[in-house]
């Protein structure tokens, strides 16, 4: 905590290379409150001051982390002390901050309304050191001031834990704002001039509109049952875009979060990956607006929530006997997961290895404003361009010109704030935020571009037919990855989906001296957690050299590392010229599997080996595992080999079988690639002792391990008699939603090295 009130180099400026939420937290002996921190695109040159009012320690702070040096002017509302001289109401005061320089203004009277306009964008945040509460003696309040900017015209308002005593503070900054505010019961107006604001007392479920952008702060202080202590937040608008959070609650507390959004039901959300609804609930509403507030418990980390389509706000706080914390957010045009663009947008590319990482702060480069609070801010690319100001630093704000009119200023700390249940006449009503529109995902006449994944040293692009989208009966902004919020975006007949690698869901770990990197692309019902397309996407970094894997697992061709693609196939019939392409698709007991693995290369001296084939109920090859083909030899009694001219070629068909009780089976197999030209190899031996085995291993190019399934069992389906004693006794077929598949390249790195021509010291392939 600052202390005093001079000029001081305590700024502590975060940067990153991606997108984040900061969560920061103040903890003393019984008083603590937390706020979610603006990231820099979007602060702003003019704020307004919000202070509790009671108590004898209101302050505000201003913060420049970014410029060499700002110019501050500050307008005073109720009375501040600087320099040793006492500004009083309406009077002004100027000083400059250098780089990573803050200021703290300290007063023993209500300063709400007081105005902070800079040369460039600076940090500004209020609270007060020792807030007299209704139920508190001396407690920290702290929040993040939002510059004007982003304030907004239309707030839902829910008390937080069913309180009918805090407090809300509505601030405007134009003249002559009209503010309505709506209960179920009346609706009252207010007329506000610059820095004027009206404190009321919220006891029910309220809808604020205004005629010109306002900020409201919401007060936390009554208390019941426990003991807990205040703390202060601010109000998000609406409408905003955001279906996305990530958030951090302590397990010293009793976690509570509120959701508001416009959904019609709590099992639309999804909390840590389960319905909201599945936790417990307090249900709220009005006019169409609903909040639901879920007891999380006594639980520490990080949680993420989302929503597939209805944008929302959320309020995280936090009790415990004699202290506690909350923190909104949705007011922020910065945060983790990209943006959902519309078809006709252009899709981010992944920047090049060589690329320099964007970088979140610079205390040279000024970046420029946006002019809408829900817009991305571009970004100058100058670091002499100064951005547009929104005042000037001595500009004062303009008054009203009615010589009887005098402004509404703020409440004294000893004012009884008006109740929302005094009776006036009903305003006019707000208009609900307007739905997203449904994208098309209808294919044009374009030629269709297969299935394609390319990895690069910071993330991938995975192209997806829009086709299959189609057919699943899904939305392009359906399709997602294991961070619902990062979605594929539509050019022509192809989705692109960008995976980096750092966020979005992807996992890395450690494998054979590689690091792999995993994800998966959902096809989600709105709505539901039903996925219709499911595909589990890999890509393996060598540790000194970048190398790129793909994966294809809708039944397409999977791409495995070095020269050679290798592609895993399902057919419908054992001609093999009716490729399955639509899922789920479905298979009775009885029937068969037909699979195809195949080198793709236009080299006809190269071979194929299935060394081995296994199947598993679930994508970890498990003890449960049954062995179809093992060491080149055929196990299954009701496999069939169908031979082939092309020897780069493999095409198999197999009785389908389940694993009881499972109601999955995957099925993975371990491909060998060999050269005609250095016969005998493994190869040509085909089903070998493992004696023999080991004499011949290192006659090969590479090897290739990759996975197929599952499949559906169609319903009702009965496994005839005839098969209730064949030759896999506990395990009979396959059964699931959807289909996908991944291929896992085992070392397919050919190097001259290892293998060359009979009698010829040169390598039979080039390296790479």
């Amino acid at each position: 905590m600052i202390t005093g009130t001079q000029i001081s180099s305590k700024v502590v400026s975060v940067t990153s290379d991606a997108d984040i939420s900061l969560i920061a937290f103040h903890t003393e002996v019984q008083t603590a409150d937390a706020m979610a921190v603006l990231p820099v695109e979007d602060l702003d040159t003019e704020y307004f001051i919000f202070t509790s009012g009671s108590g004898q320690a209101n302050h505000f702070t201003v913060a420049n982390g970014i410029y060499p040096t700002v110019l501050v002017t500050v307008t005073v509302s109720g009375s501040i002390t600087y320099n040793g001289v006492q500004y009083g109401l309406g009077s002004a005061f100027s000083f400059s901050l250098g780089y990573q320089q803050v200021i703290q203004l300290q007063s023993p009277t209500d300063i709400t309304g007081t105005r902070v306009v800079a040369t460039s964008p600076v940090a500004v945040f209020s609270g007060n050191r020792c807030f007299a509460g209704i139920n508190a003696g001396c407690d920290v309040l702290l929040e993040q001031m939002h510059p004007v900017r982003n304030w907004g015209t239309f707030f839902p308002v829910f008390p937080l834990a069913t309180h009918t005593k805090d407090i809300i503070d509505v601030m405007a900054a134009n003249p002559d704002t009209v503010v309505s505010v709506i209960t179920s019961q009346q609706s009252t107006q207010y007329h506000l001039q610059p820095g004027s604001h009206k404190r009321l007392t919220l006891d029910r479920a309220a809808l604020v509109h205004s005629s010109e952008p306002v900020m409201i702060s919401y007060l936390f202080q009554e208390w019941k049952n426990v003991q807990y202590h205040p703390f202060v937040t601010s109000i998000p608008p609406v409408p905003n875009t955001r279906k996305y959070y990530k958030f951090v609650t302590q397990s010293f507390y009793d976690n509570v979060l509120l959701v508001v959004s416009q959904a019609a039901s709590p099992s639309e959300f999804y909390l840590d990956h389960q319905p909201l609804s599945s936790f417990p609930l307090n249900h709220m509403e009005i006019n169409g607006f609903r909040a639901w507030e879920a007891s999380l418990g006594k639980i520490d980390g990080q949680h993420e929530i989302y929503h597939s389509s209805s944008p929302f706000t959320i309020y995280v706080y936090g009790l415990e006997t004699a202290i506690s914390y909350g923190y909104s957010m949705g007011q922020e045009t910065t945060y983790p997961g990209p943006s959902i663009t519309g078809p006709t947008e252009e899709p981010k590319r992944l920047t090049s290895p060589t690329e320099e990482p964007k970088r979140l702060t610079s205390p040279t480069e000024e970046p420029e404003r946006s002019t809408s609070p829900t817009e991305e801010p571009e970004r100058s690319t100058s670091p002499t361009e100064e951005p547009e100001r929104s005042t000037s630093p001595t500009e004062e704000p303009e008054r009203s010109t009615s010589p009887t009119e005098e402004p509404e200023r703020s409440t004294s700390p000893t004012e009884e704030p008006e109740r929302l249940t005094s009776p006036t006449e009903e305003p006019e009503r707000s208009t609900s935020p307007t739905e997203e529109p449904e994208r098309s995902t209808s294919p044009t006449e374009e030629p269709e571009s297969p299935q394609e994944l390319h990895c690069f040293s910071n993330g991938a692009e995975f192209h997806l037919p829009l086709r299959l989208v189609s057919e699943a009966k899904l939305n392009v902004s359906d399709v997602h990855l294991q961070d619902p919020q990062c979605r594929g975006l539509q050019e022509g007949n192809t989705i692109f989906i960008n995976i980096p690698f750092n966020r979005c869901g992807s996992n890395v770990h450690i494998q054979d001296g590689k690091t792999v990197y995993t994800n998966t692309i959902y096809g989600t019902v709105p709505g539901t957690s039903i996925h219709r397309i499911e595909v589990p996407v890999k890509c393996e970094m060598d540790m000194n050299e970048t190398l790129g894997l793909s994966f294809h697992p809708k039944v397409t061709d999977v791409v495995s590392q070095s020269h050679y693609n290798v592609s895993m196939r399902f057919y419908q019939t054992d001609e093999f010229t009716d490729l399955i392409t639509t899922f789920p698709h479905e298979v009775d007991l009885h029937g068969s599997l037909h699979l195809q693995l195949k080198v793709e290369s236009d080299d006809t001296n190269l071979q194929i080996l299935v060394e081995q084939c296994k199947a598993s109920p679930s994508l970890e090859e498990t003890e449960k595992g049954y062995s179809i083909i093992q060491h080149g030899c055929p196990l299954d009694s009701t496999l069939q080999n169908h031979p082939v001219p092309d020897q780069r070629m493999k095409q198999y068909s197999f009785h389908v079988f389940k694993f009881n009780p499972f109601q999955e089976v995957y099925l993975f197999c371990n491909v060998i690639i060999c050269d005609n030209q250095t016969a005998p190899n493994r190869c040509t031996q085909g089903c070998i002792t493992r004696r023999y085995r080991r004499d011949v291993s290192n006659a090969k190019l590479g090897s290739a391990q990759l996975s197929q399934g599952p499949i559906v069992l169609k319903s009702g389906a009965q496994l005839p008699n005839s098969q209730a004693g064949g030759s896999v006794p506990s395990m009979v077929l396959v059964a699931v939603i959807m289909a996908m598949a991944f291929l896992s390249a085992m070392g397919l790195m050919i190097q001259r090295r290892y293998y060359r021509r009979p009698g010829d010291s040169q390598p039979l392939i080039s390296s790479y």
